[in-house]
Formats: structure tokens, C-alpha cells, sequence
């Protein structure tokens, strides 16, 4: 009888594997242990093996703000309510004086957050941070010629660049260029063009478009639109006006993607016959960008909340993968309550974040399916 050789299994291969299932933080330090490790874990190998082991187990990125304070931390984000625990704590990531970002302007791409207008940079300028791990990058100063500015973190897919754009305009919202930066030349360009709107949102970018709501301005009338910018080719502005006849966005509306298409929700409390507050969702998505065509649903929230007589103060993260609306409170309570609205079964879950009693009263931010990407290391 033939005897079987065991298959051997490399060392270096099966720690790379290990170090795959980590975090950020962890392959940062690992880095500096050797130039061998450092070579190892900057291969394009490794750094896609990482990102899809990330986008397994997507966290939910928490900023806490106060007078004094801006911190990142994360959370594992629930997935399937069978085998999930309803308790989850957090990981600190990194701590600022609070004006080290005075907004951000877009949702975090790959793990990054992009501050427009930053005191730790000299001349206020824009600087994107990597909060699992703290570091900053300063990009170079754009030209300034008006003194209304707004700027936006995207990513182009296509080539797989990370831009920034900028456009200023004056009192009369007529903007006549605006700039782009492709992080990789570290090189502003400019591009002419007048655009009569000017943004009223944070943007969010999907699938290679930058979308936000904008004020789009003709003589004295002023219209609330939706603007839409193709980040790879970077020469037009479509501005969305209505939807199916109806103006979606004349109420305060958070942009989110949903499955790969723009989505709005609008929240509204609405009071039962017993005076019992509900919270209720509208979610409009864009199924045709060609047509202008959206979908519209209405979700009212069971009861769930700690007092139901009180108009609670929350706010929407976004939309996981999973097709599930997070709402968090707006201020750290002890406890403290994330809410996972499920789109497809209606159902509701509360879960315990645990780690974050002692910012009580700090302002909350959460951003859904935050994924570690390494690219930002290797670029470094």
C-alpha cells in the first residue's frame, strides 16, 4: 500500500491568514516589526485578502463629540438576529480635540474620513484620517477665489483613485469651476463649468457617482434638486428636480445606498389614537437614473422604545447590506441603544453598545457596513 505524504503547510502563508482575520491597528504594528513583514503585508496579495475578510464582518463606526472631544470607535454590527448576540462593546480607535474636524462633508470610503476644514493641519486644510489606526494624510491647499466653499471625498472604481472635489461660489451661487484632486498626483485641477446650484447635504458616493441634495437656483427661484456627478469621466453635473411628479427632497431627507442605488429616508413621529409616539420611514429609492423613476415606502416602527411618550431624539446611520435601517440615539444615554429596523421581515432590534457610559450626554454619529481597507497603509 502506497504511503501518503502529509501536505505541508508554510509558515509564512498560515500567518498571513491569521493576521488577515485582524484588524487595522494590528497589521499597522505587525508592519514594523521587520522589513520582511513590513514587504509581506504591503503585497497586493495580502491587501485584498484583507478587504475580503473585512467586508465579511462589517462594524459600526461611532464618532462621540463633545465641547472637548472627537473619538472614533466601533462596534461589531448585527447581522442575523438567530446568532447575534443583542449586546455588543466597543473598540476606541482614536481620540481628537473636538476641533480637529469642524463636519464631515461625506460617508467614510474604505475605512476613511475626510475632514474639509482641520485646525491640526497649517492653513486649515483638508485632511482625510484612517480612524482604526490614526492616520492622516494633509492634502495640498486648493485655489480659493469665493468665499462660500464646499469640498467631497470620493472614489473612482473604474481606476481605483481616491479624488477630492472642491467648488466655491458667491453670493449669487453661480459657480464657474470647481476643482479635482486624484490623491495619487497630489495635483489640483481645475474645470470649468457654471453650475447654479450649490450643495445643501453631506455627499455620498455609489458606485462611482457623487450624489447630494442641492439648492438649484434660476433668477429669484430656488428649487430643491438632487445632483449627480460622474466621479470618473468629471465633467457633468445631472441634476435630479423631481420624482414620479413628486418633489422628494423638500423635507429634510439623509441620503443612504441602498443595495448599490440612491436611497433617501425621512423620518417623522406620528402620534396614535392613544397619544403613543411612532416613528415612521419613508424610503424613496432611485430604481432608473435615465427616467428619473423612484420607489416610495412607508414603514411605521413597533414600539420599542424606552418611553414611548417622548418624542426621543435619533438619527438615521444609514442602511446595512442586510436591507436593515440603523437608528441610533443622538446622545450617549446609559444604556446606550442602536435599533436595526429590518426592511423585508419588519422586524425591530435593539442592541445594548456597551463600552461608552462613561461620554454620557456626547453627541453620536454612526456610520453602517464600515469595512477596514488597507490601501491608505500601503500608500503610506
Amino acid at each position: 500500500m502506497k504511503r501518503q505524504v502529509p501536505t505541508t503547510i508554510d509558515s509564512t502563508d498560515l500567518i498571513l491568514d491569521i493576521l488577515s482575520r485582524t484588524s487595522a491597528k494590528s497589521i499597522s504594528r505587525f508592519r514594523r516589526t521587520s522589513k520582511f513583514w513590513e514587504s509581506m503585508l504591503r503585497r497586493q496579495y495580502f491587501t485584498e485578502l484583507f478587504l475580503t475578510r473585512s467586508s465579511t464582518r462589517p462594524r459600526l463606526l461611532i464618532t462621540l463629540e463633545n465641547s472637548g472631544d472627537l473619538i472614533f470607535c466601533s462596534s461589531p454590527q448585527f447581522q442575523n438576529p438567530n446568532n447575534s448576540s443583542l449586546v455588543e462593546a466597543v473598540e476606541f480607535h482614536i481620540r481628537f480635540p473636538v476641533d480637529w474636524c469642524l463636519r464631515i462633508s461625506c460617508a467614510p470610503i474604505s475605512g476613511l474620513i475626510y475632514c474639509p476644514n482641520s485646525k491640526i493641519s497649517r492653513g486649515r486644510l483638508p485632511v482625510i484620517c484612517k480612524p482604526s489606526t490614526g492616520q492622516q494624510v494633509t492634502l495640498p491647499k486648493a485655489t480659493t477665489t469665493k468665499e462660500l466653499v464646499h469640498s467631497f471625498f470620493v472614489y473612482d472604481p473604474t481606476l481605483r483613485q481616491f479624488k477630492a472635489l472642491f467648488m466655491n461660489h458667491d453670493k449669487d451661487a453661480v459657480i464657474n469651476e470647481f476643482q479635482i484632486l486624484t490623491l495619487e498626483t497630489g495635483e489640483w485641477r481645475v474645470l470649468k463649468g457654471r453650475l447654479r446650484h450649490y450643495p445643501l447635504s453631506e455627499g455620498i458616493c455609489i458606485n462611482g457617482v457623487l450624489y447630494y441634495i442641492a439648492h438649484k437656483v434660476v433668477g429669484s427661484t430656488v428649487t430643491v434638486v438632487i445632483s449627480c456627478f460622474d466621479i470618473n469621466s468629471e465633467r457633468r453635473f445631472n441634476l435630479i428636480t423631481e420624482a414620479n411628479g413628486i418633489a422628494l427632497w423638500s423635507r429634510p431627507s439623509v441620503l443612504i445606498n441602498f443595495k448599490g442605488k440612491l436611497g433617501g429616508i425621512q423620518s417623522d413621529w406620528r402620534a396614535n389614537a392613544d397619544g403613543r409616539l411612532r416613528l415612521e420611514l419613508t424610503l424613496w429609492v432611485l430604481e432608473d437614473v435615465a427616467k428619473r423613476e423612484f420607489s416610495k415606502r412607508v414603514f411605521t416602527l413597533p414600539e420599542l422604545w424606552e418611553n414611548h411618550n417622548v418624542n426621543a431624539s435619533v438619527s438615521i446611520a444609514g442602511v446595512t447590506g442586510t436591507s436593515e435601517i440603523v437608528l441610533s440615539r443622538e446622545y450617549i444615554s446609559n444604556p446606550f441603544y442602536v435599533f436595526y429596523y429590518n426592511l423585508d421581515r419588519y422586524t425591530l432590534h435593539r442592541v445594548e453598545i456597551q463600552g461608552v457610559e462613561e461620554f454620557k450626554s456626547y453627541r453620536v454619529r454612526a456610520f453602517v457596513d464600515h469595512v477596514e481597507d488597507l490601501k491608505f497603509l500601503t500608500a503610506s
